[in-house]
């Protein structure tokens, strides 16, 4: 009987490591940028992840998220972005710590035709801190009809 769980566990695990080793992913160039919190507030977009393929929902959601503090938050904008060659992507994220920094990257897999926005969240420190980050990027656009994942890991230093 402890054979056949040993070459069960063993046919497992060999599957799901070809399973993975097979996917095809690309590493793609994207542009991650940090939102100016003077004049936009992700506070709204709690929890939320946002997929954005053209202007005008790209101009509405900027609308939704910008806050007029300042004066100058009047003339202020998200990025260019060329729709016909990219679109965006952000998620909201929480990590404890004094500080946090974030790294994020993009994958695209034209088996399944899908991309991977994958984000590293790390805490520094030991403080009784939430960071909150909203991750934004602009990610260049390998096909028309695509889905779109994204994943975050959680670090503490």
């Amino acid at each position: 009987m402890k054979k056949l769980f040993a070459l069960f566990g063993a046919c497992l695990l060999f599957f799901g490591c070809s399973q993975e080793d097979s996917e095809n992913l690309n590493a793609l160039q994207i542009k991650t940028f940090e939102m100016n919190q003077n004049c936009f507030s992700y506070i709204k977009l709690d929890q939320a992840e946002i997929v954005i393929t053209n202007a005008s929902d790209y101009r509405v959601f900027e609308d939704s998220i910008r806050v007029y503090w300042f004066q100058s938050c009047d003339t202020a904008h998200l990025p260019e972005i060329g729709f016909d060659t990219a679109f965006f992507v952000g998620k909201y994220t929480q990590v404890p710590g004094c500080s946090a920094r974030y790294e994020s990257q993009a994958f695209y897999n034209p088996e399944s035709d899908s991309y991977k926005f994958q984000i590293s969240a790390i805490g520094i420190g030991t403080c009784e801190k939430l960071n909150s980050a909203f991750n934004c990027a602009i990610i260049p656009k390998q096909s028309e009809n695509y889905t779109v994942q994204m994943e975050v890991e959680y670090y503490q230093e």
